[in-house]
């Protein structure tokens, strides 16, 4: 692919990263449409990695230069566990508990957003938003209704299915709570939301990608969600 630069960049490094990006996520585009024309489900998506080490040419207006870049990451260094959490470790073992699946699929989606995987961010945030968001709610409702019927058709089905997302984590919130995600979190939070739940259903609901805009702020997003719902069930 070609670039032109307008104006000299601060940084040749993360300019060639942004050139890097943007080629990658054409690629990828390419191949989704090769999956889905083909049936072809080993067609997966690249990251930097595996097409590593990668060759730009950069022409100025007397001379080129060859810029390399190599994306291979280290193997990581686990970190080392103290000694909370290694009695923590050690008692989830014994117990047979498995981690909290939103803060595991939280980590999916900061993975996905550093392989440019966009719209897989979104959806990975928004899936644990979800995943904390709705039985929280499940389980205050049966506070306050011991008999309510979550079974298809029932009531306390009725009322995650018809009611929207934003009204739940307001009204209902608030109803059930005291703390509404709109009334009672800084500004820009609830914008933010409304946003990113706008990008969400874009991609469920009409198809659409997401951008790298869209992906970290799905990431911001869910990951004050998280902290707000483990405060109020620990609160």
């Amino acid at each position: 692919m070609s670039f032109v630069i307008a104006d000299k960049p601060d940084s040749l490094d993360d300019e060639f990263k942004r050139c890097v990006g943007i080629t990658l996520s054409d690629a990828n585009k390419l191949i989704r449409w090769y999956r889905y024309l083909s049936q072809d489900c080993r067609s997966i998506e690249v990251v930097r990695e595996q097409v590593s080490p990668i060759i730009a040419t950069v022409f100025t207006d007397d001379s080129s230069l060859s810029y390399k870049i190599d994306f291979h990451r280290p193997l990581p260094r686990p970190e080392l566990l103290n000694g909370k959490q290694l009695d923590q470790l050690s008692i989830s073992l014994r117990r047979n508990i498995t981690p909290p699946t939103a803060e595991l699929l939280l980590l999916d989606a900061q993975e996905a957003l550093a392989q440019y995987r966009y719209r897989e961010t979104v959806l990975l945030a928004w899936s644990a938003i979800e995943t904390i968001f709705d039985p929280f709610i499940r389980s205050k409702l049966l506070e306050r209704f011991p008999g309510l019927n979550f079974d298809r058709g029932g009531a306390g089905a009725n009322i995650e299915s018809d009611l929207y997302f934003l009204t739940r984590a307001d009204v209902l919130l608030s109803l059930l709570t005291g703390f509404s995600l709109r009334v009672n979190t800084n500004p820009p939070f609830w914008d933010n939301l409304c946003a990113s739940r706008f990008h969400r259903n874009e991609i469920i609901h009409r198809g659409s990608d997401a951008g790298e805009d869209e992906a970290k702020l799905a990431i911001n997003v869910a990951q004050q969600f998280i902290r707000t719902i483990n405060e109020l069930r620990n609160g």
